[in-house]
């Protein structure tokens, strides 16, 4: 029995562009408007867009930021890796030194985020066609809207991530679906992501063990293809390219760097420190956004979840 249900009609090529270029124009205004009305980075978005300015010259960043989880691991250590800066530094190569350092920045977020959105909707159409492209396009749409104009082009990792991260889901969908192309590609975002932020690694660790769950399923489900010819195909060489160039400045300064390498202080410390989290505080939050108005719109975005400073006590920080 054959299905009988229409195929999903296709809107013109000029109605997908068009609906693309909405959903890429308030990155594109965010960007101008920065620049018009004289904005610059302050705090820790100042101190990352001069490492994004140092990339190539005699301070080069071979590590991500100083992180404040060394506050309660009582031991210094950074985020992994510098490949969000290496991703600003040709427009702090252009931009930032022909018109000054906060006009690179603001051009250079908005553009990376624009490219996260636009990447986002091409893995949709690459998994369903316009079906699943214009959903992810309402789904980039409706989080540049809840962040507003001002956090499209903040530098500061829990901002500068969010449409990384929403890429990256889109890409894990594709992997879930059998799009095994889509490797190489989903790496290089989770490499970018856990680098610019260690707090996602735990993200970053779930998603992996679905993407590899489902990869043996689908290798034994296929008639048990060869572990030589699995290694000799295409997406598996772009793959291991891919994990080689995200991660050799890393690898350097853990092999070559003065004193401890950042990325064994981080093995040896993870799981330290004074302040847990936890599960149940995780929940809470979440439910916090997803049952109780404004939910993740832009009050929300501001107002869900109130900031919680690290407070000294007689039993340590709380």
């Amino acid at each position: 029995m054959t299905d009988s249900s229409p195929e999903p009609i296709e809107p013109p090529r000029w109605v997908r562009w068009s609906v693309r270029a909405v959903v890429i124009l308030p990155f594109v205004v965010a960007a101008a408007r920065a620049v018009l009305t004289g904005w610059f980075p302050v705090g820790d978005s100042a101190l990352l867009a001069i490492r994004a300015q140092d990339v190539g010259t005699a301070h080069h960043p071979w590590l991500g930021s100083w992180t404040s989880a060394s506050l309660t691991l009582g031991v210094d250590v950074n985020n992994p890796g510098p490949l969000y800066p290496d991703l600003l530094a040709p427009f702090m190569w252009t931009f930032g030194r022909w018109f000054g350092i906060s006009t690179g920045v603001a051009i250079g977020v908005a553009t990376v985020n624009a490219g996260f959105a636009a990447a986002t909707a091409w893995v949709g159409s690459r998994i369903g066609g316009w079906r699943v492209e214009r959903w992810a396009l309402l789904m980039c749409a409706a989080l540049a809207w809840s962040m507003g104009s001002q956090l499209l082009i903040d530098i500061w990792q829990p901002h500068a991530l969010l449409l990384p991260v929403i890429c990256l889901l889109m890409l894990t969908v594709g992997l879930l679906g059998g799009r095994w192309t889509l490797l190489p590609g989903w790496l290089g975002i989770a490499s970018l992501i856990v680098q610019t932020h260690i707090g996602y690694v735990y993200v970053i660790a779930v998603l992996s063990v679905l993407v590899v769950v489902v990869g043996v399923v689908a290798l034994r489900a296929s008639g048990g293809l060869r572990l030589r010819e699995l290694v000799g195909t295409r997406t598996a060489w772009w793959s291991a390219g891919v994990i080689v160039l995200a991660w050799l400045q890393p690898v350097l300064e853990q092999l070559f760097g003065e004193g401890e390498g950042n990325l064994s202080r981080l093995a040896r410390n993870a799981g330290g420190g004074d302040v847990t989290i936890g599960a149940g505080t995780s929940v809470k939050l979440v439910a916090r956004v997803v049952a109780l108005p404004p939910w993740w719109t832009r009050f929300g975005f501001e107002e869900s979840v109130n900031s919680t400073p690290l407070t000294p006590t007689p039993d340590g920080p709380q």
